[in-house]
């Protein structure tokens, strides 16, 4: 007896008809939604019945519509500026895939934060009161440190590698 687990296809409706809609109702449509209306612009995977996996801006993805049967939907991302990536969280219902978005937009955030500090985020992390980029470059201090959520030039938002 296989003790390989068997994985009943649902629709792709079934997991994110509430998100789609932005351009059309397509796993194009939903993986649109994802990257736009999420902060760290995710990626969104369709794993077909057959288990191809189609990425959403494949061409394919406009044939992946909401009746298509599917396994599961992945998401994941990458961070601007460095090296990193979230793993893929799979989901299977719309709860899961409510929850993969944000944990993976959590990551992202995590990761970033801890790379993409400024010139002054990184003088205030060494307890530094310099407060000018030009000041802090003058005093050697470089970007892509973490960011300090109290920094006057990047608003704690950090900035882009």
């Amino acid at each position: 007896m296989s003790t390989r687990r068997i994985i009943n296809p649902v629709t792709l409706g079934d997991i994110a008809g509430h998100l789609a809609g932005f351009q059309d109702d397509t796993l194009y449509g939903v993986g649109r939604s994802i990257y736009k209306y999420t902060g760290c612009g995710p990626w969104t995977v369709a794993v077909l019945a057959n288990g191809q996996e189609v990425y959403y801006q494949d061409e394919r993805a406009h044939a992946v519509t909401m009746s298509t049967r599917i396994r599961c939907i992945r998401v994941g991302s990458i961070v601007e500026g460095t090296d990193a990536c979230v793993d893929p969280v799979e989901a299977r219902t719309r709860k899961e895939l409510d929850d993969a978005i944000e944990a993976v937009d959590a990551r992202a955030r995590e990761i970033w934060d801890e790379t993409h500090g400024c010139t002054v985020c990184d003088a205030m992390h060494d307890g530094r009161r310099i407060r000018t980029e030009k000041a802090a470059e003058k005093a050697g201090y470089s970007v892509g440190g973490p960011v300090h959520p109290g920094c006057p030039v990047c608003k704690g938002d950090g900035v882009c590698l």
